[in-house]
């Protein structure tokens, strides 16, 4: 049901990103840390970047099953704004995380994933001119990065403890 009130996007940060991360952290330490929240908010937004691609993509097929999302209420260039923030911006939480102390050095070797990222709006800016059938893959390319992402991500925090 909350899909069809375009709050599909925060169900999905909620249930793939923010309660895994909190779940996972009771169950190791027996407590609940907020500041895994650090890790877990770059990883939900590229999450919700696969939705928001697949959304994006759908408008059209999405209206007429009277569903609503955030891509469908949001104008198709403001659609791509958010998808563009919902890459970008993990790379930039990430540095700053580096920059702050909560994160290793190593969290910088994300940014190797970087290129992936903008080939990934490019693809989405192709939406302008050729349409919805331009992004036809983006979700599947998303997902693709975010896995990418994610092993880089992990693997920086087991190289920084390796190192030690």
């Amino acid at each position: 049901p909350l899909k069809y009130r375009a709050l599909g996007d925060g169900v999905i940060a909620l249930a793939y990103a923010w309660l895994p991360a909190w779940g996972t952290s009771y169950v190791a330490a027996g407590l609940i840390d907020w500041q895994v929240l650090f890790i877990a908010v770059p990883v939900g937004l590229i999450t919700v970047a696969i939705l928001h691609a697949n959304n994006t993509r759908d408008v059209k097929t999405d209206a007429r099953a009277h569903i609503i999302t955030l891509a469908m209420k949001a104008e198709q260039r403001v659609a791509v704004i958010i998808y563009m923030i919902e890459l970008f911006f993990p790379f930039v939480w990430i540095a700053g995380c580096v920059w702050g102390g909560y994160f290793p050095l190593w969290c910088l070797l994300v940014l190797l994933v970087l290129p992936v990222a903008f080939v990934n709006v490019r693809i989405m800016f192709r939406s302008f001119k050729e349409g919805s059938a331009a992004i036809a893959n983006l979700d599947e390319k998303t997902a693709k990065l975010q896995l990418l992402f994610s092993l880089v991500f992990a693997g920086s925090f087991l190289l920084s403890e390796c190192l030690l």
